[in-house]
């Protein structure tokens, strides 16, 4: 079996390695934040890669997505809430994290951060922190006091959101319609991409796509990544994806993966450079 194959269901291993790089420091652990409708299952792959790679790495699952009685009135806040329970321990340990975020899983990762970087803590006389957000086609805001709606619209310009056919918004939730697989899986493997869309949730809660950052990723004191998916056509297209790669401020370094859809790492021909960007980034 290839090492980059795709297996949606594979059982985790547990970490390769401690975290130690070799040189007696210790790797930033890796945390995964999934995009909205997506579970740990759906990053199976890209957790596995680096695992293999002797780090340390935790999938979080998100509390907004599930079925609509359980989910109504939270917000994007849970969902901080939940990475931030996630990090607290390594931190406390004194160690450096990086948060990986998948689409609207960017939006989270900006508020879990603010606050809590390796620069923050270190002024105060703290150890470790966040060392760097990798967005991975995220409508991530720049601004804080925005909703993830608004803050997406104020960067759209003259380019349509792309969710016609592909979701649906009623009675406080978002739902996926039955054909937008193609779109949310665009480039990978038919047969991995319907396996990959029977494991979402379908519904998750709209709210969290309005409620209000608390911190723009502008204001944040770490180094951005962002991975512009350049055959993307679920909701935001690869101009929308730069222009917010670009409000996100001078320490935002940019990357193009062509001929890559929503969910890159399913795509075996893209995950060695998505792998890659991820390592040049915790590593720089």
């Amino acid at each position: 079996m290839s090492p980059h194959h795709v297996n949606l269901h594979q059982k985790q291993q547990p970490p390769a390695a401690s975290g130690a790089t070799g040189d007696g420091s210790e790797r930033p652990v890796l945390v995964i934040i999934p995009g909205a409708w997506h579970h740990p299952i759906h990053y199976n792959q890209l957790a596995k890669n680096f695992r293999q790679l002797g780090f340390e790495v935790e999938v979080v699952e998100l509390v907004t997505m599930g079925e609509p009685e359980a989910i109504l009135g939270k917000t994007h806040h849970e969902d901080i809430k939940v990475v931030r329970d996630t990090i607290q321990p390594y931190l406390d340990a004194g160690r450096e994290v990086a948060l990986v975020a998948h689409s609207y899983g960017g939006f989270v990762a900006t508020d879990a951060a603010a606050g809590h970087t390796v620069e923050d803590r270190r002024e105060v006389g703290g150890r470790g922190g966040v060392k760097t957000v990798v967005y991975i086609v995220s409508p991530a805001s720049g601004q804080k006091g925005i909703g993830l709606m608004a803050s997406t619209n104020l960067v759209r310009g003259e380019h349509p959101a792309l969710t016609e056919g592909l979701v649906d918004v009623q009675g406080g939730v978002m739902s996926l319609t039955e054909e937008s697989w193609k779109s949310l899986y665009r480039g990978v493997d038919e047969k991995l991409a319907k396996e990959a869309f029977a494991a979402t949730s379908r519904y998750h809660n709209s709210a969290s796509f309005m409620s209000e950052t608390a911190a723009g990723a502008r204001d944040l004191r770490a180094p951005l990544t962002y991975v512009i998916a350049g055959d993307d056509n679920f909701i935001i297209s690869p101009a929308v994806q730069h222009r917010i790669a670009d409000s996100l401020g001078p320490r935002c370094k940019k990357h193009a993966l062509e001929g890559s859809g929503h969910a890159p790492w399913m795509q075996p021909e893209l995950l060695p450079r998505l792998l890659d960007i991820i390592k040049g980034a915790v590593q720089g």
